[in-house]
């Protein structure tokens, strides 16, 4: 009995012909040939697609597991695999392949696969997910759906047609910024996670006239300022963790409960206090359009060494004094923060001090400062 897989055909009489459809595992698993590069250069048989890895291969086995047999009612997938898999036609057959018949009728567009066909079709894009798949039967060989994949079906493509879209897919499209997914997901409507109390965070420390940070940060990663809108995120979603000082606002904020509001509010006074303090290392806005700009900010205090380092010892300072009033805080954050003299400030926050010629060092930074906030406090 013949397969039909139904599709539509993209950009008729413009370009090669391309289809789009939605097809069963069970009969990609007859008609898919698996390639791989064997060697460097050139040769007849010397595909484009890369090898196997087997550790990948894991990876999305357990994902596939994770979705169909381990998920619960709140956690049904949308879409297994969303991208479509790309495939060709083996090119040795002609264009339509020696016995898949195009049919094009008043109701529908398909392919007609042949009971026992012969052709056989190589894998563009997607040889991964396929051999996912087929492993995950292979384990789970009683499972009962058939899963179905998204394809973009090329036909009549060379080999070196074929090549260039794989590298295109996989060299030259460039992945989401981390700036744009968490400036999208973060503002989601009636949604409550890490993402969107960070979001309402961010914002306020970045829209709001009284914020020291004001204007500082670089949303969606252009434009002027000084500060990476995914690094600050990152940061500040460090600090919702059950043992951060802001684990309990955000198990509260899940809850519907609004004390979460207080978050923006106590990073504002410490913020305030650290540009009080180090203000010779603290950006100043350009004279002609009164904007902060990366080119002329000479110091780490606010890039991503000085930033970690400070979140951290945010964390640190008030862990356990939220119970406290703001001024009260203010009082703690203040006495700890001039225990740091000039001399010290100077080769902690400066380009020519022992953390200005490379990044990555944030959480050395925030080791010093409080080891040496430890000492003079016992001192006293």
């Amino acid at each position: 009995m013949a397969n039909k897989i139904l599709v539509k055909q993209l950009n008729k009489g413009i370009i090669k012909s391309t289809f789009v459809g939605v097809v069963k595992y069970s009969v990609l698993k007859d008609i898919i040939k698996l390639t791989a590069r064997e060697e460097s250069g050139g040769g007849t048989n010397n595909f484009f697609q890369r090898k196997i890895d087997e550790e990948k291969i894991k990876k999305i086995v357990k994902f596939i597991e994770s979705r169909l047999l381990e998920h619960n009612s709140n956690d049904i997938p949308l879409v297994l695999f969303p991208t479509a898999m790309i495939l060709s036609f083996d090119s040795n057959n002609g264009d339509m392949g020696s016995d898949i018949a195009f049919k094009n009728d008043t109701v529908q567009s398909y392919f007609e696969i042949p009971e026992g066909s012969t052709t056989k079709m190589l894998i563009v894009d997607g040889q991964h997910r396929f051999v996912g798949v087929q492993r995950f039967y292979e384990k789970h060989f009683d499972y009962e759906p058939d899963i179905e994949f998204i394809v973009t079906f090329l036909v009549g493509y060379d080999l070196y047609e074929q090549a260039k879209i794989f590298a295109n897919v996989n060299f030259e499209q460039k992945p989401v910024k981390k700036d744009l997914y968490y400036d999208i997901f973060g503002s989601l409507p009636d949604v409550k996670n890490e993402l969107t109390l960070t979001h309402f965070t961010v914002k306020k420390l970045n829209d709001d006239q009284d914020s020291p940070l004001n204007d500082m940060v670089k949303t969606l990663g252009i434009g002027q300022g000084i500060i990476s809108q995914a690094y600050l995120f990152k940061e500040i979603m460090f600090l919702f963790k059950p043992n951060k000082i802001f684990g309990v606002y955000f198990s509260r904020y899940k809850e519907g409960k609004d004390d979460y509001k207080r978050i923006p509010v106590l990073l504002k006074i410490y913020f305030d206090i650290v540009r009080k303090k180090f203000t010779l290392y603290w950006p100043v806005r350009n004279e002609n359009n009164h904007k902060y700009e990366q080119r002329d900010y000479k110091s780490i205090l606010l890039k991503t060494t000085g930033l970690g380092a400070l979140i951290r010892i945010f964390d640190y300072l008030i862990n356990d004094s939220l119970q406290l009033s703001d001024e009260e805080i203010i009082k703690n954050i203040d006495r700890h923060l001039s225990l740091i003299d000039e001399k010290e400030a100077h080769r902690l926050f400066s380009n020519e001090g022992d953390y200005g010629r490379s990044g990555g060092l944030q959480n050395k930074l925030y080791n010093e400062i409080k080891g040496m906030i430890e000492k003079k406090i016992n001192k006293v």
